[in-house]
């Protein structure tokens, strides 16, 4: 019994030194948006547009804001600076924000690579002092994995018809990462079967791919953790397809 609870202080010691200091705690004083020297007059209007819904503290405005600093869009591009802006959103009760920031830890997009700040953010933990747990880390590091999977996805261009849609959840196991589980939702169909088999093989070489870049992981904190993300797929003409994603569900 002693060994067991030294073993778990360890963990939580070790956790409590990867969380780094950019899980920061709410801002008085949020990003400023600021418009480059030259900017045409419609991005002047942009700008001072977003200025006023951001001084009214709307979580859209700041998911805006991310978005324009990630494509250096009428300002200048700024990697770290989306990071805040979303953080200002998820303040404001953005969920989308929360997935999103929640990957750039993932990923080490802009702030430093944490699996154990992205399981924060996804659970709530991102704008308060409460401490870490592995349950954290290992939920950052499944959602990871699902995320990193979207991100490299190749659908099958015959998989569905032009113009269709299927609904699905994604499940990941952060013991278990290699082996995803797809399930279609919705009404059942007889063509629903080898769809689900089609889309679940493309999900799998897309999991392959993910975990090969992916940071490592310390085996000492991961613990049964799953992540169950729905999505939406859509495709269009020439192949092309959209996959929107929900708020997942941690346990």
């Amino acid at each position: 019994m002693a060994g067991t609870s030294c073993s778990r202080l360890c963990v939580a010691m070790v956790l409590i030194a990867l969380v780094p200091s950019t899980r920061a705690e709410p801002s008085a004083n949020p990003p400023a948006l600021e418009l480059p020297w030259g900017a045409s007059a419609e991005c002047a209007a942009k700008i001072a547009t977003l200025r006023r819904d951001l001084s009214a503290h709307s979580a859209a405005a700041y998911l805006q804001a991310a978005r324009l600093h990630e494509r250096g869009e009428c300002v200048a591009r700024n990697v770290p600076k989306v990071a805040e802006f979303l953080g200002e959103a998820v303040r404001l009760g953005s969920t989308a924000a929360a997935r999103q920031l929640a990957l750039r830890f993932a990923f080490g997009r802009g702030v430093p690579q944490s699996y154990a700040n992205a399981g924060a953010w996804l659970a709530g933990k991102g704008v308060s002092d409460e401490g870490l747990e592995p349950w954290d880390y290992s939920i950052g590091y499944a959602y990871a994995v699902a995320g990193a999977a979207l991100e490299s996805l190749q659908v099958p261009q015959d998989a569905l018809e032009p113009r269709a849609e299927a609904r699905l959840v994604l499940e990941v196991n952060a013991l278990a990462p290699r082996l995803l589980a797809l399930r279609l939702t919705g009404e059942a169909t007889p063509a629903q079967e080898p769809l689900r088999a089609r889309l679940a093989a493309a999900f799998d070489a897309a999991a392959s791919r993910a975990l090969a870049w992916l940071a490592p992981t310390d085996p000492k904190l991961l613990v049964a953790a799953r992540v169950s993300v729905p999505l939406l797929l859509r495709t269009a003409e020439g192949g092309r397809f959209e996959l929107i994603d929900d708020d997942p569900l941690l346990r």
